[in-house]
């Protein structure tokens, strides 16, 4: 078995013909009690899947179309889909794998809180040179009129 997810499914309605065990776990089992599944179930956001079958008409093929899945669970998971449009029994259907994202999520999402961190470091920094620097020019002549006073 495929430790890949991958699935095809029918054009017409989203009814899912195959699904690999590695589909099926991470998905989740989306048949239940042999009713059939439909991929468009899958979709967090129905337009997804109208964009993802109009940019793979276009193209024939699909690299990394980035979308967000609803498992079986009710949890979300973004994943990374790679595509083909095929012909199978005389009926149009797409075979696809799915690339889980959500550890690359899970680390952009990390690196950009130390983005902002690091930046709200910096404005700080920054801050206390221009601080330093304005004490330092108030200082001079400051201390000149100080030494003055004393003679």
């Amino acid at each position: 078995a495929s430790p890949v997810p991958v699935a095809m499914t029918r054009v017409s309605d989203g009814l899912i013909i195959y699904e690999s065990p590695s589909s099926r776990k991470l998905f989740g089992q989306m048949q239940q009690s042999g009713e059939p599944s439909y991929v468009r179930d899958l979709y967090v956001d129905p337009r997804d899947r109208q964009r993802y079958l109009k940019l793979l008409r276009e193209r024939g093929t699909l690299e990394g179309f980035e979308v967000e899945f609803r498992k079986a669970d009710g949890s979300h998971v973004w994943v990374s889909l790679t595509a083909s449009l095929i012909e199978y029994q005389g009926e149009e259907m797409v075979v696809a794998s799915a690339y889980d994202l959500t550890e690359r999520r899970a680390v952009e999402a990390e690196m950009a809180r130390h983005r902002e961190a690091l930046y709200q470091s910096e404005k700080l920094s920054a801050l206390g040179s221009l601080l330093a620097g304005a004490a330092h020019e108030l200082n001079n002549p400051l201390s000149v009129v100080v030494g003055m006073r004393s003679c």
